[in-house]
């Protein structure tokens, strides 16, 4: 489990989910795939 820090630092450097589909953003969903790769390749 994550510290509220730890999940407050995840969320806050997370881009907003897009639809691959449509291209069109989910409200309220956040892209963790793009976040940990992000997060691993650095």
């Amino acid at each position: 489990n994550l510290t509220k820090e730890m999940a407050d630092y995840c969320v806050a450097r997370m881009k907003p989910y897009v639809d691959a589909k449509n291209e069109r953003p989910i409200t309220g969903a956040l892209d963790y795939i793009d976040f940990t790769r992000t997060l691993f390749q650095n």
